[in-house]
């Protein structure tokens, strides 16, 4: 997906299905802020825009992500519902970052992973199960199938650290290699 036109379907397409998710039939016409380069980016600037449309939200920051709000009240929960949607469209993550990776994106991911995310968490004295790591050409052959390896050595290691430690250990030694070196995103 790399010309705007293709972006833009993709986008009206986006908020279309989000509002009829959400049961919101009568949405207003909302102006695109950009796109967020990140998941993290995205959900910083829905959980500020929701804050200052009086739904006071936070984000859980990057290394476990998403945002959170208090379930509002029945006669409330549609107008959230509208204000989630209306932050969401503005501030929405730019398509290209949420293709399928590439089998040359997954080699990446794999070789990172194999020379510097499993180096990285020994050095900080996890020790990573790679007794169950496929080959590189296996994991990519099979990651899109149903046959897909479930080796995913990040998560795998860090089950049950606190919040705390986990952001820690993410800043350290990051999952995945940079957006701009994985997606060649400028932005």
């Amino acid at each position: 997906m790399t010309d705007e036109a293709e972006r833009e379907q993709w986008y009206q397409e986006k908020i279309a299905a989000d509002a009829r998710a959400l049961g919101l039939d009568d949405v207003p016409n909302v102006d695109r802020r950009g796109w967020a380069t990140s998941t993290a980016e995205h959900e910083k600037w829905v959980a500020d825009c929701m804050t200052d449309r009086g739904v006071p939200t936070t984000w859980n920051g990057p290394a476990r992500g998403g945002i959170q709000y208090d379930t509002p009240p029945e006669s409330q929960k549609q107008a959230v519902a509208l204000v989630e949607w209306t932050c969401s469209a503005m501030y929405p993550i730019d398509p290209t970052l949420l293709q399928d990776w590439t089998d040359a994106q997954l080699r990446l991911v794999y070789d990172y992973w194999e020379q510097y995310e499993i180096p990285c968490l020994e050095a900080r004295g996890f020790t990573v199960d790679t007794s169950t790591r496929p080959s590189k050409e296996s994991f990519v052959a099979k990651f899109h199938t149903q046959e897909r390896h479930r080796w995913w050595p990040v998560q795998d290691t860090l089950v049950g650290l606190d919040d705390a430690r986990y952001a820690d250990v993410i800043e350290a030694c990051p999952e995945f290699p940079a957006d701009a070196v994985l997606y060649g995103y400028d932005g």
